[in-house]
């Protein structure tokens, strides 16, 4: 029963309007649930993006097929060009019998015409021996040179032409001829250095039009002896282009078509040398059709390279059939693997040089041909030979292909596994590899073990790249989030303008959100957007950079632009629908409660993601609320709980009965709510319940759920309502402490809120109404409201209770002066009594005795009720102006109250009046019947005191000294009084 009526006045305590003067201050309407926070952002269903690890390629053999030999180098059939014979004299023979010089030149030219080259050397032996003119024996020695080339004697004739070209004046005509004919005759000798030197010098002035082609042919030729091919090309390319005689045309289709293969040109080195063996017989003619099948192989025209071998090794056998038969079976390999092995059999049954190489070369394009079976069975036949460590090694790397190819990665592990130690490319690529196949397995945190090695070593940029890539997904999908992160930060850092750096930001991005630094995974995605906004990831970049900064709750305005950046660049991107979701999430959060229902009923109309419908009705259903619309906030929630969203729905519905002052429907659907919902919707699903309790006038139970959301959202937009609730309970509680801290909070947090000024009225007239009084309560809630809200209602009626609570606190000056400004300007002021009261009272604690009597006067004048303590006050300055009966007619109707204390009071002053006027009777009368009333009270124990005195002026010593000794009896006598007495007692002999 006691509880029940405690709840019914703190009902009306609550629900009553309180002001000092009569301003009402606001009821406590308590807020319902917030229910904005409750509805989840939505979370588009992202994954990580799998990186791209580069597959790096199968390495180079460790036996490759050598280089085709150059070809040998075979001068024309046809002659050089040699000088112009000039025609004899009569007989030049017979002059020369008879060793005339000049005549012995002459003999010797024409038998050289005649092509007579042994008589021709001995005239021209003759005539360069004979001395006389420099030039004669000049000309002596350029032709008996070529007489001497033509013999085979190239020694012979190479010393004579350099002999001219030495001799010769610069310019001469016999100088020419030499130089060319002597680049000839080093090119026979084998010097392709010094015969290339004498074309250059040759072509680097005026020639002779016979020489200009066949200088540049001998230049070709020398280059191409030293393995000069560009230079070579060079040449024959100039040759071609200045007209090629036809004593050489096929030699220099030979030469092009052999030098175009040297330098890459496949195709055109092709079509050339197809051209060359279509002329028929020459020297060159089998060398064509070897280098025609090389060159069209390189040019991937394996027909014709099939074609050409064939023709080169049809009988009679060819000195380099070895080259040909692997060609072919080459040029047979892709198509037809097993006419490759039948042409290569010979060389391996012979254990050529080139077997291995090839066997190499039929292993691996098995496996790319996609016949890994068949690639494992030979690999199997050529690891039970006897093989050099790295090709044992690179074997087992493609076995490895072949098993990983087949899909048993088990037995792939093992062949890496093994080939994995060796050294250069072959080690590390299968380590590579091996990580990859575990990474594939699953074993993440081996495969990041697994490539330690590729770290530590100096390994191609390649293999380093995809080592760190692969290391990067490895610890990312091991758990090892922070590693992932500095893995593939290394990849930016090393690879910065890589293909591969987009997915290593992503990677650096996705580590910090996986290890749970949602402020980094939302810096690393809005750089990934920043730097690549093309990028087809980087509308899912820009959500999970947006969800991240709506989970944060640090920034909503920019996690407001970014989604709007989503929905206005990508608007057609499955990621837009999300963030225009969240767009109405967002503004549903920030109070636009309009526009966010007006985007919600949107989506739901489109409904393209079915699976986040309910939420979508269930934000729509709180933003209804919002708009003052709780019968369609009622009609949203339950299509949420269709769409089998459970508490929150509840939540949502209960809220609503609320809002309709449905309050048993409320209470139901709360109680389901905190029984099934999370703790966030339990919590809030209490504090319903609380706001139930408290309309059914159970107010003190709301506290505890107030607070509890008060903590959960301080700074929340119900934070106001709640402060100003708990403000009002805590004063109905008599919580004065309690009740202006609340309110000192709804102030100093909110001071735009119209209930704040509210709230410090309900403190100060509730702790002003309070038996006794709260006065520093109250003075510090007046204080505050003077202060902060100088224009409030409230300010004017509470200036007499401020005062009021300023005399109490001893601040009588402060109060003295207010109040004399008051009583000035309104002196028929409703307040203008019991402001007159409180003046009383200021000037008597700042010792203005008779201002204070005026006072008091004015406000008895004014009809104010006085209390015990201004009546007594009044009396004690009516006697110390020796108004005695006035004093005791203050005095006296407090005699007739129920409180002993104030009787005492009262009967003790009385009694003062009566003693300072004379009349120790009477005074002993009231003293006495203070002392009666209340024995243990300081009225009570100073009355005993005043009788004594009293009895010794009546001269009854005994009646004195008896009423001392009674005050000596009292326990705990202050020391000041016992002292009186004794004093007393020893004043009377006692």
């Amino acid at each position: 029963m006691r509880r029940a009526l405690a709840s019914l006045l703190l009902a009306v305590a609550l629900a009553a309007p309180s002001g000092a003067g009569g301003a009402a201050v606001q009821p406590l309407a308590p807020p319902p649930p917030e229910l904005e926070a409750l509805v989840p952002y939505a979370a588009a269903p992202i994954e990580k993006p799998p990186v791209a690890v580069p597959t790096l390629p199968l390495p180079a053999a460790p036996a490759e097929l050598p280089q085709l030999p150059p070809a040998a180098i075979v001068l024309p059939l046809t002659p050089k060009p040699a000088a112009f014979v000039a025609p004899p004299g009569t007989l030049p023979c017979v002059g020369a019998w008879l060793g005339i010089v000049s005549k012995a030149l002459e003999c010797g030219r024409a038998r050289f015409a005649r092509g007579e080259y042994d008589d021709a050397v001995g005239a021209l032996e003759q005539a360069a021996r004979g001395g006389g003119e420099r030039e004669l024996v000049t000309e002596a020695r350029y032709w008996l040179g070529e007489a001497y080339y033509h013999l085979g004697r190239i020694e012979q004739a190479d010393w004579l032409f350099r002999q001219v070209v030495q001799t010769s004046a610069p310019g001469g005509d016999w100088l020419v001829w030499s130089r060319h004919a002597s680049g000839w005759t080093a090119l026979r000798l084998r010097d392709p250095a010094r015969a290339r030197e004498s074309f250059r010098e040759l072509l680097a002035g005026p020639v002779p039009a016979p020489l200009a082609p066949w200088a540049r042919h001998g230049l070709g030729l020398a280059e191409y002896a030293q393995g000069r091919w560009d230079d070579a090309l060079q040449a024959w390319t100039a040759l071609v282009g200045a007209g090629v005689p036809a004593a050489l045309s096929r030699d220099v289709s030979f030469w092009l078509g052999e030098t175009l293969g040297r330098v890459g040109q496949h195709v055109r080195a092709g079509e050339e040398l197809s051209r060359f063996v279509q002329g028929g017989a020459h020297p060159l003619l089998d060398a064509g059709w070897l280098r025609l099948g090389w060159w069209s192989l390189a040019a991937g025209r394996l027909q014709e390279s099939a074609a050409a071998f064939r023709t080169y090794l049809a009988p009679p056998a060819t000195p380099a059939a070895d080259w040909a038969k692997a060609g072919l079976a080459l040029a047979l390999l892709p198509d037809d693997v097993g006419a490759a092995r039948a042409a290569a059999r010979d060389l391996e049954s012979r254990r050529s040089p080139l077997a291995l190489a090839l066997q190499l070369r039929f292993a691996r394009t098995l496996l790319q041909i996609g016949r890994p079976a068949d690639a494992r069975a030979l690999v199997q036949q050529l690891l039970g030979a006897r093989l050099p460590p790295d090709v044992r090694a690179w074997l087992l790397l493609l076995d490895g292909d072949a098993f990983h190819s087949d899909g048993n990665r088990d037995e792939a592990r093992t062949q890496y596994d093994l080939a994995r130690n060796a050294g250069g490319a072959t080690g590390w690529i299968a380590t590579v590899r091996l990580a990859r196949t575990n990474y594939e397995m699953r074993e993440f945190a081996q495969a990041a073990r697994d490539l330690a090695p590729v770290f530590a070593a100096s390994v191609p940029p390649d293999v380093r790249l995809a080592a760190l890539l692969l290391a990067g997904e490895a610890a990312y999908h091991a758990g090892d989030h922070a590693a992932a992160g500095a893995t593939f930060r290394r990849v930016l850092v090393e690879f910065p303008a890589g293909s591969e750096a987009a997915d290593a930001r992503l990677g650096v991005a996705w580590a910090a959100l996986r290890d749970d630094r949602p402020d980094d995974a939302r810096r690393e995605f809005l750089d990934f957007a920043q730097a690549l906004p093309q990028h087809p990831y980087t509308p899912d970049a820009l959500e999970l950079a947006a969800e991240l900064t709506l989970k944060l709750g640090a920034d909503p305005q920019g996690a407001r632009q970014l989604l709007e950046r989503i929905v206005a660049e990508y608007p057609s991107h499955p990621r837009a629908e999300f963030a225009r979701l969240n767009l109405a999430l967002v503004a549903l959060r920030a109070g636009d409660a309009r526009n966010a229902a007006s985007e919600l009923a949107a989506w739901i109309t489109r409904a393209p993601f079915p699976p986040l419908l309910g939420r979508a009705y269930a934000a729509l259903g709180v933003a209804r609320l919002g708009e003052g619309q709780p019968e369609e906030a009622g009609r949203a929630f339950a299509s949420a709980r269709a769409e089998g969203v459970g508490a929150l729905a509840a939540l949502g519905l209960a809220t609503a009965a609320l809002a309709q002052r449905q309050l048993d429907a409320a209470a139901r659907a709360f109680s389901e709510a905190r029984d099934t919902g999370t703790p966030a919707v339990a919590a809030a699903a209490e504090h319903g319940l609380a706001v139930v309790a408290f309309h059914r006038g159970a107010g003190r139970d709301f506290k505890q759920p107030a607070l509890a959301a008060l903590a959960a959202a301080p700074k929340g937009p119900a934070a106001p309502r709640l402060l100003y609730a708990l403000t009002g309970i805590a004063v109905a509680e008599r919580e004065f402490e309690e009740a202006l801290g609340f309110a000192g909070r709804l102030v100093d947090e909110f001071p735009a809120d119209p209930a704040a000024d509210d709230a410090l009225e309900r403190v100060g007239a509730g702790a002003a109404a309070a038996k006794p009084p709260a006065w520093p309560i109250v003075y510090e809630a007046y204080t505050r409201l003077r202060q902060r809200y100088p224009d409030s209602p409230f300010v004017a009626p509470a200036r007499v209770t401020l005062a009021k609570a300023q005399v109490e606190t001893g601040r009588a000056a402060d109060a003295r002066a207010e109040l004399e400004r008051f009583v000035t300007a309104a002196p028929t002021d409703p307040q203008a009594a019991p402001a007159w009261e409180a003046l009383a009272r200021a000037r008597a604690a700042t010792y203005d005795r008779a201002g204070a009597r005026e006072a008091y006067a004015r406000a008895i004048a004014q009809g104010a009720a006085l209390g015990p303590e201004a009546l007594l006050d009044y009396a004690r300055l009516l006697v110390d102006d020796r108004r005695f009966a006035e004093a005791r007619k203050v005095a006296e109707p407090l005699l007739r109250r129920e409180d002993r204390a104030a009787v005492a009071r009262a009967a003790y002053t009385i009694a003062d009046a009566w003693q300072a006027e004379g009349d120790q009777l009477a005074a002993v009368e009231y003293f006495m019947t203070a002392a009666y009333v209340a024995p243990g009270s300081p009225a009570g124990r100073r009355a005993l005191l005043g009788a004594g005195w009293s009895f010794r002026v009546l001269k009854q010593p005994d009646a004195a000294a008896t009423v001392y000794r009674k005050l000596l009896a009292q326990a705990d006598l202050p020391a000041d009084l016992a002292e009186e007495a004794r004093k007393g007692l020893k004043d009377l002999g006692k």
